[in-house]
């Protein structure tokens, strides 16, 4: 028995050992949980312009889509923009107190905010096409596609430092 019934164009997934959350692609798109247990589905949000990337943590649902970042609540569905007026916000990270994201574009950014909200904070900024990330306690990887590099940089900005080149 399938745990859903159906779905849309997938997005991107995440699972939490309780639920598994996913978005459907499109420019009225939506994002949805289902209990992994009994299958039973919840729309957490809709109207999504192009939801690419999802990350969740313990109390919300964080992901980019056309110009800005937001998260819902796992439980209570409100929807809160944390950065607006983004220029490509692609993948996406949330680890602590802080939720991260590419902008994948030629001019592209590594860029993080608190997950209530706040300042951004560039990392590090002229990146060409910074596309899939990864974060750590310590530190931010990332690839990028106009390059093809693999590189890192501390949560706090700092020195990039290039770990693998020549990617395919």
């Amino acid at each position: 028995m399938p745990v859903v019934s159906s779905v849309g164009t997938i997005g991107k997934m995440a699972v939490d050992g309780v639920n598994i959350y996913w978005t459907e692609a499109g420019v009225d798109g939506r994002l949805l949980k289902a209990e992994l247990a009994s299958g039973a589905e919840t729309i957490l949000a809709s109207g999504l312009n192009n939801a690419s990337r999802l990350a969740i943590d313990a109390t919300s649902v964080y992901w980019t889509e056309v110009g800005a970042v937001k998260k819902v609540g796992i439980n209570d569905g409100v929807v809160t923009t944390l950065a607006s007026g983004l220029s490509s916000p692609f993948d996406i990270a949330v680890v602590g107190t802080n939720v991260y994201w590419t902008e994948a574009n030629a001019s592209g950014a590594i860029k993080k905010i608190g997950v209530d909200g706040g300042v951004i904070t560039s990392l590090v900024s002229a990146v060409n096409n910074p596309t899939f990330m990864a974060v750590d306690g310590s530190d931010v990887y990332w690839t990028t596609a106009g390059t093809k590099t693999l590189n890192k940089i501390g949560v706090n900005g700092g020195a990039v430092s290039t770990l693998a080149t020549e990617l395919s």
